[in-house]
């Protein structure tokens, strides 16, 4: 078994875990859109991301989540949309959207890391 101090990291992976999105990723990224000057209506967007969810269900278990993830994930909903040069338009979406996601933690997230940090887990 391992002793709380014999722990050197603790990960803990924030969106889902710890804490939820306020506004639905679908909304933010039409927003982002927009900015940029394209206009899709909500259900274009979610078709879009119905869509690039399919293709990393078969991508997740051979890649991790990261900057280079979240940018093919962007390229495939823009490539889904018919948006001229996707992987350029990818690069400026996955940049500029976290940036917009509002977050709220979790009820319990305060109380479980007080507890884990008595009990010198953290």
């Amino acid at each position: 078994m391992v002793k709380p101090g014999n722990i050197k990291v603790f990960s803990f992976d924030f969106g889902g875990t710890l804490a939820y999105e306020t506004t639905d990723d679908h909304i933010i990224f039409q927003e982002v859109l927009k900015e940029l000057g394209y206009s899709f209506n909500q259900s274009e967007i979610k078709e879009a991301m119905k869509h690039a969810r399919a293709w990393w269900e078969h991508e997740k278990d051979k890649r991790i989540w990261n900057g280079n993830a979240l940018k093919d994930f962007h390229k495939r909903m823009l490539s889904y949309l018919k948006l001229p040069n996707p992987e350029k338009l990818a690069m400026q979406t996955s940049k500029t959207l976290p940036s917009k996601l509002d977050f709220k933690a979790y009820s319990d997230v305060k109380r479980t890391l007080q507890r884990l940090r008595i009990t010198s887990w953290l």
